[in-house]
């Protein structure tokens, strides 16, 4: 049997124990909202120092606009980095999308780390899409496999632009040509998501996916080049830190190594195979009763002018790079 006063000095052992921990936790949590204060106030003189530094940013570009006078490459380097690091309005399409917030990173490692990102979730895709598109080729006659393919395509392509525009507002470089690229690309992929199914769909999806299938492997070729070449020139401070892999060759990717000469090739034969395609479309439009759908001749016309304009911007990347004759 406990007697009565070891009862009573037990449970008042409890209820200091109790009241010490109680007493902790206050303290732990009057702690936290200083520091959470400290925090707000802070944020505040971040702000603040972030309106100052872009009046002044406004203030030099207007005073060297007036003056006429050109920046040197130091000074235009250095104007560049800030107004990259300075909180900015979204483009329209950001705006329309997510609203009117800033999109614009605090810190270079945060910046780094989204590229980084946006870098790996290309790579990831490009294997998701060689094997989907083996596996609709494995079972042409299911159209589960070649509908996902066009789904995740519209995703990939939709999400891909955005993250984009979120590097451009970051002090990405991207040619505006790669950009549009992307947005004709969502189209085309939700044209084919919403191509009814039939005898016309089927006797081209065999053909779009063998044309999925060789442009995702020339895609990890490509990355595979360009991470390695960019990973070199921005540690040599010739490209700057945000520069990212594009759907095409840059001017001074194009040389006379093995591999450039190899992508090179690989990126004329897609081409070659975004004509056909547009070719095939059209052709069986006119010549198919069972393809007069709007999809077919829209579909068509839009693999013309991406094959186009691919083309045309890396013949002129190439001409870029031809030696200049000297003249006597």
């Amino acid at each position: 049997m406990i007697s009565p006063q070891a009862k009573s000095r037990d449970q008042t052992h409890r209820a200091c124990t109790m009241s010490t921990g109680s007493d902790s936790l206050r303290e732990d949590y009057q702690s936290l909202k200083a520091v959470f204060r400290q925090l707000g106030e802070q944020r505040q003189a971040v702000k603040k120092l972030e309106d100052a530094c872009q009046k002044q940013v406004d203030k030099l570009l207007k005073q060297m606009e007036q003056e006429g006078s050109e920046p040197t490459r130091v000074m235009r380097a250095g104007l560049g980095e800030i107004t990259s690091s300075l909180p900015k309005p979204p483009t329209l399409i950001l705006h329309l999308i997510l609203g009117d917030i800033s999109v614009t990173l605090p810190t270079r490692t945060d910046k780094l780390t989204y590229k980084q990102n946006y870098e790996k979730f290309k790579m990831i895709h490009v294997f998701i899409m060689a094997a989907m598109s083996v596996v609709s080729l494995l079972f042409p006659d299911r159209i589960l496999p070649s509908a996902m393919v066009h789904s995740v395509s519209v995703w990939y392509y939709f999400t891909v632009t955005l993250r984009e525009l979120v590097l451009i507002s970051n002090g990405s470089k991207i040619k505006w040509w790669w950009l549009t690229h992307h947005y004709c690309s969502v189209v085309m992929a939700a044209l084919l998501l919403t191509w009814p199914p039939g005898e016309c769909y089927q006797s081209f999806k065999s053909q779009f996916m063998l044309f999925t299938f060789c442009l995702s492997l020339v895609m990890a070729l490509q990355f595979r080049y360009q991470r390695a070449k960019l990973y070199r020139e921005v540690a040599m401070g010739t490209k700057h830190h945000m520069a990212i892999s594009q759907d095409g060759l840059a001017p001074s990717e194009i040389k006379t190594s093995g591999l450039k000469k190899r992508l090179l090739m690989c990126l004329v034969g897609v081409y070659l195979f975004q004509l056909y395609n547009g070719y095939t479309l059209m052709q069986l439009y006119f010549t198919e009763a069972d393809c007069a759908t709007w999809q077919v001749p829209v579909l068509g016309v839009l693999f013309f002018i991406v094959a186009l304009m691919n083309s045309s911007t890396l013949t002129s990347v190439v001409k870029s790079k031809k030696p200049q004759k000297k003249s006597a």
